[in-house]
């Protein structure tokens, strides 16, 4: 019997990420696996991650290894797998694609896997970096990306500005694609709560306008420039009243606002997914760091999933996500926060515009199923390009 044809057999698919370690993107692997043989190793703990806890299915298979951190640091990209050789050489895949930043361990180990034992695979590295690496980052991390530069065959920054650092280092636009490394899962939001049952839940006034926060309780993701915001429309008689979802050092002073706003706890995901409800809108009012741009700002498409008016800040990839779904307002900017909620509180067709204009914008560029045509178009062209 003659041997198929390679044009029509499934691609094989490795995927080396940590990201998995966060149960709300395994999604996505049920998306690929669908569309292609796909092998997932991962480590089995990254702090801050929860241990491991996906193991393979009947739709795809999990290694499961322990990360070792060869220089000391335990950080997100300075470990390596030992075993990831030996299981790439196993299942021999089309592609590999690390998702971690380029001057990551694992990455330059995946791309010496490729070079002993599965020389036809072509290497994909999908990352969030935004901004170039500065002081002590730089000198480690430089020569690990320029080596990285030279051998990845194909790039998928999750945002414009890391598709503007690879231009910057001479990658050909044809050999990158900007791409979310994730996205969403209809099934998150099936079934959606109540908003007004949720308000009761939480405890929030019934009659007021109730503007979100969900996220980290830090400085740099602005939740400060938020209740600022909210405390100038309640001097001028606005019914607004904060809704503030997640755990950080911010938590304590921001309870102390008190009425003004409403702290609530959420370690789920799912049950922080799930109070966002009870908003009439939800803010991201992110600040950049030196160290620090937003690289995405998923709670925006998960709001705009579930039909919530957006507002975000200038900050990194904020604008690029929103689109026509939401307004933005220069990042630090309490005044201009202040008009931005006004202007949704007084006009409810303008609110009700943005709740079809984020849903909209969320299913057709966001949700786990069209990432994974869109990843596995530029699977199909790689290997077409070697043959």
């Amino acid at each position: 019997m003659p041997e198929a044809s390679p044009h029509s057999r499934r691609l094989r698919i490795c995927v080396v990420s940590h990201i998995y370690l966060e149960p709300r993107y395994v999604g996505k692997l049920y998306q690929l696996a669908a569309r292609a043989d796909l092998l997932l190793v991962q480590p089995s703990r990254l702090a801050p991650h929860p241990p491991a806890s996906i193991t393979s299915t009947a739709a795809f298979t999990v290694a499961t290894l322990r990360p070792v951190f060869p220089s000391g640091i335990r950080s997100s990209t300075r470990w390596v797998l030992p075993g990831l050789v030996q299981r790439i050489a196993a299942f021999q895949p089309d592609i590999i694609q690390v998702e971690n930043e380029l001057h990551s361990f694992v990455t330059i180990q995946a791309l010496l896997a490729r070079s002993t034992v599965a020389f036809q695979a072509k290497v994909v590295v999908a990352f969030w970096q935004n901004i170039p690496l500065r002081g002590w980052r730089r000198l480690l991390g430089q020569p690990l990306n320029k080596l990285a530069l030279r051998q990845v065959d194909f790039f998928l920054p999750s945002n414009v500005a890391g598709q503007e650092l690879l231009l910057r280092e001479g990658v050909p636009r044809e050999q990158l694609r900007v791409l979310p490394l994730c996205g969403i899962e209809p099934a998150w939001f099936s079934p959606w709560p109540d908003p007004a049952l949720m308000r009761q839940h939480l405890g929030l006034p019934e009659s007021h306008f109730i503007v979100g926060f969900s996220g980290r309780l830090v400085p740099e993701k602005g939740v400060t420039d938020l209740v600022a915001a909210l405390r100038q429309l309640r001097a001028e008689g606005y019914p607004v009243h904060g809704l503030i979802v997640g755990q950080g050092p911010l938590a304590k002073r921001l309870i102390a606002e008190h009425p003004l706003v409403t702290v609530v706890s959420r370690s789920e995901f799912l049950e922080a997914l799930r109070a966002m409800a009870a908003m009439d809108v939800l803010v991201l009012p992110s600040r950049s760091t030196p160290l620090w741009v937003e690289q995405f700002g998923r709670v925006l498409v998960e709001a705009m999933y579930a039909g919530i008016p957006v507002v975000g800040s200038s900050s990194g990839a904020i604008p690029e996500v929103i689109g026509d779904a939401g307004l933005v307002f220069p990042e630090g900017d309490t005044l201009a926060l202040r008009d931005c909620l006004a202007r949704l509180y007084v006009d409810p067709a303008l609110r009700e515009h943005f709740r079809a204009q984020g849903k909209a914008r969320a299913e057709r560029l966001y949700s786990h199923s069209v990432l994974a045509d869109q990843v596995i178009q530029v699977y199909t062209q790689l290997v077409a390009g070697r043959r």
